[in-house]
């Protein structure tokens, strides 16, 4: 059975997690399902709640979840993703129409963890 298009795969995910008000189970569930197709340290999800406000989520590939909320104005910002200086990276905004409402990526120390094509 021919494996699906990694893309393809990421921008389904970002559709679901862009529709769902209750996203810390989907992510958590998420990692999990992605670690038997995908070589990855950390998969991220960006959450733009409001215009003031977003919710940020880490998780591994064991489905542990870090969630941090954050005002913007308020303080200092949440830090960036531990896979900054990460080997490969897979990203997907996550729009409707015109309307960017987020983003979704994965992290790997592994080079080309998700192939040379993206």
């Amino acid at each position: 059975m021919p494996h699906p298009d990694p893309s393809a795969v990421l921008a389904a995910v970002a559709r679901l997690v862009a529709e769902t008000p209750s996203l810390t189970d989907v992510v958590s569930r998420l990692a999990v399902l992605l670690r038997d197709g995908l070589v990855f340290d950390q998969l991220f999800v960006l959450r733009l709640d409001r215009p003031e406000s977003l919710v940020a989520y880490a998780a591994t590939p064991a489905g542990e979840v870090q969630v941090t909320a954050h005002r913007i104005g308020s303080g200092a910002p949440p830090s960036g993703p531990e896979g900054a200086n990460a080997s490969s990276q897979l990203l997907c905004t996550i729009r409707q129409g015109a309307l960017v409402l987020g983003a979704t990526w994965l992290t790997s120390h592994t080079p080309d963890a998700f192939g040379a094509t993206f």
